[in-house]
């Protein structure tokens, strides 16, 4: 991934986990991990790519908002993620 593609992939994670964009790191492709990649051209890789890290940035967000619910019982509306913290 290439001109900038780790660095809005970066911030689309970072923003999703409110945390600061330096505390993400991105990794190259490697079929070791994703046997079929598709080709970026364009603005396709940050569409792409952007909106699969949001997605599974997402899911660990709510899953690690359930874990400090329950690890703090509080509702887990309350767990808030922000400024590198969770609140």
């Amino acid at each position: 991934m290439g001109q900038g593609l780790n660095t809005k992939v970066a911030q689309v994670v970072a923003h999703e986990l409110g945390v600061h964009f330096e505390r993400v790191r991105c990794s190259a492709t490697d079929t070791d991990k994703v046997a079929n990649t598709s080709a970026t051209a364009a603005s396709t890789g940050s569409d792409l790519n952007g909106k699969a890290a949001q997605d599974a940035a997402r899911q660990i967000r709510e899953r690690l908002a359930a874990f400090a619910a329950r690890r703090f019982e509080v509702d887990v509306g309350a767990v808030r993620f922000a400024n590198d913290e969770v609140q």
